[in-house]
């Protein structure tokens, strides 16, 4: 497939937002421009789609890009209502337009020459959100309940801290002390690029996901370090929930010549995984105990 063509820059303009996040059942404008590196002009159209958690995939718009010259840009805008809170996905297929000469009524044809996919964290519009400009250090017994809170800088989490039902984005992620639970909860690093934000644990720290610790886009990962105790499981008190699961960690798992996945180096740590959901990344240990069970 000619990649001339291809996504420069796409995200949501939504101000004081991450650009991968998007609110459930209200507007949101994505901005996507597209960059000719190619050696020769070409008639753009963008087919842009939006494929919701449940993996129903529907055709938003049809946006004319008209002419983009060799080492060019164009930006177009699409306002996006998601239906449906979570992980949702912009899908776009790029089409260049090519013109039949040897037809006597000069036929006009598509091609398709690429395609680009990237994820969104779409949280509930209707709950309220929550901004912190700078780091975030919980240095009190916290509860957040039903609450999108968007972090601009890291949280250091050093005394109780729950976080119910709810959404936090952030960058780095480190637990130093007490007992820090995600029940029902999403913890999103937003990083842009891989190894740019990292979740931490350290003794004597003990973190539990009853939820998921992952990153929007999800073909970017982050680092994670275990070095004091981290439960994966799912909530029993609560009918009907899914297991925890961490995902879009840094690492190879076809390479286990290089630290990646969860990375524990502490010998007195602890980690159990049960029910575990585990995918893009490996698990590395270094010596550490461990449980799995299914």
């Amino acid at each position: 497939m000619d990649t001339s063509l291809s996504p420069k820059d796409m995200r949501n303009l939504k101000n004081l937002f991450p650009k991968f996040m998007a609110f459930e059942g209200k507007e949101n404008m994505l901005y996507v421009e597209l960059s000719n590196v190619g050696n020769r002009s070409y008639i753009v159209k963008l087919d842009i789609y939006e494929i919701n958690p449940d993996g129903v995939k529907t055709l938003l718009d049809t946006e004319n890009y008209g002419n983009i010259r060799p080492d060019k840009e164009k930006t177009r805008m699409e306002v996006w209502v998601p239906a449906i809170a979570g992980r949702n996905y912009i899908y776009g297929e790029i089409y260049v337009m090519e013109v039949d000469a040897g037809n006597c009524h000069s036929a006009v044809n598509w091609t398709l020459i690429n395609t680009f996919k990237k994820s969104f964290n779409v949280v509930p519009g209707d709950r309220p959100v929550r901004i912190i400009n700078g780091d975030w250090v919980v240095n009190t017994p916290t509860i957040i309940e039903s609450e999108t809170v968007v972090v601009n800088g890291d949280v250091i989490i050093s005394e109780n801290f729950t976080l119910l039902n709810s959404t936090l984005l952030a960058g780095n992620f480190t637990v130093t002390e007490q007992r820090t639970v995600l029940s029902g909860s999403v913890v999103d690093l937003q990083a842009t690029y891989n190894g740019q934000y990292k979740a931490e644990v350290y003794p004597p720290g003990n973190l539990i996901v009853y939820g998921k610790i992952l990153n929007n886009p999800d073909d970017i990962y982050y680092n994670f370090y275990m070095n004091g105790s981290l439960t994966v499981d799912k909530n029993l008190t609560i009918p009907g929930a899914e297991p925890g699961s961490i995902s879009e960690v840094n690492g190879n798992p076809d390479d286990l010549s290089e630290p990646g996945g969860i990375i524990c180096v502490n010998p007195n740590g602890t980690v159990i995984i049960r029910n575990e959901n585990m995918n893009e990344g490996k698990l590395y240990l270094s010596p550490i105990s461990i449980w799995w069970r299914t």
